[in-house]
């Protein structure tokens, strides 16, 4: 009697789940394109920037594989930011844009229709940075002979990095109207608005910026890491300033987990608000024209 409900528990669980299934092959036929498109365009920059140049001799390379990661593991920051906002920055402002926002499915929440979408395009998106890590230890053994296990931790630190811009880009996909504003708004707060606030906060360690917390990142390469020095003190007149290098294990995680569950949150309910406002927008139309017909008919008939 308690293993069939337990196995009745089961089902419904399962059943419950189907939407998020369904959503996400659908979604994936949807992006599949963006996948091949960015997974090759990672095999290409990784060539470009970390095999010909060194290759050909045009560039000298460092005695250190650390050194060699180090200082070209700093341009993965415009290719996941560029690739986050091109699979996230629609997620959901693109439902409302072509009015699918506003139908209600009787036996599908909307809470699920995001999570669907959002885990099938994070599944995307790693694979793509899953692609352009493979390629990296490819190169690093053929140049070095050996792969440094800070490359492995540096490869989790640019999912959670990851992770925490795809839920900020969703986040601004809840409250704008279309693709164009996210991605503007998504690129000048992560090069420019981190940058012009961090000021206010010296000496503070920008733990709440994420362009700071990308730095963990290139750093974590070093087999020296947890020994490396992680700021910089100067004075100017009576002014303490401190320059900040990158942040710590601990602190990096914390923050980027913060950022990814407050911005998907935050992101969820002002979706389901925003359909919901717009559902009663949409019935109060309705019911206007309903009336409005009525009496035009009646107007006819007496």
């Amino acid at each position: 009697m308690i293993e069939t409900k337990e196995k009745n528990w089961l089902k419904i669980r399962l059943l419950k789940l189907k939407p998020i299934y369904h959503t996400m092959v659908f979604e994936f036929n949807l992006q599949k394109l963006k996948f091949v498109l960015f997974g090759s365009l990672a095999v290409v920059v990784t060539l470009i920037i970390f095999f010909f140049p060194f290759e050909s001799s045009t560039w000298y390379l460092p005695e250190e594989q650390a050194d060699f990661l180090n200082y070209n593991l700093y341009g993965l920051i415009y290719f996941i930011l560029f690739m986050v906002v091109a699979f996230f920055s629609g997620i959901i402002c693109s439902d409302f844009k072509h009015k699918t926002g506003f139908i209600t499915f009787p036996h599908i929440k909307k809470s699920y229709l995001l999570i669907g979408k959002f885990l099938t395009n994070f599944i995307l998106v790693t694979g793509v940075i899953v692609i352009f890590y493979v390629t990296l230890t490819i190169i690093c053994i053929s140049f070095y002979g050996n792969i440094l296990s800070g490359l492995n931790l540096s490869f989790n630190f640019a999912i959670l990095y990851t992770l925490a811009l795809a839920g900020f880009t969703t986040l601004f996909s809840s409250f704008l109207p279309s693709v164009l504003p996210v991605t503007i708004m998504v690129i000048l707060v992560e090069f420019f608005g981190f940058t012009i606030i961090s000021p206010f906060f010296v000496p503070n360690e920008p733990l709440w910026a994420l362009s700071y917390l990308f730095h963990i990142v290139t750093a974590i390469v070093y087999p020296d890491f947890a020994t490396r020095v992680r700021f910089s003190t100067w004075t100017q007149g009576t002014i303490v300033q401190r320059d900040w290098y990158f942040p710590t294990p601990e602190g990096a995680i914390t923050s980027l987990l913060a950022y990814f569950f407050f911005s998907f949150i935050l992101a969820l309910y002002i979706f389901m608000r925003r359909e919901k406002i717009s559902f009663i927008r949409f019935r109060n139309m309705e019911d206007a024209l309903i009336k409005k017909i009525k009496g035009i008919f009646n107007h006819y008939r007496t």
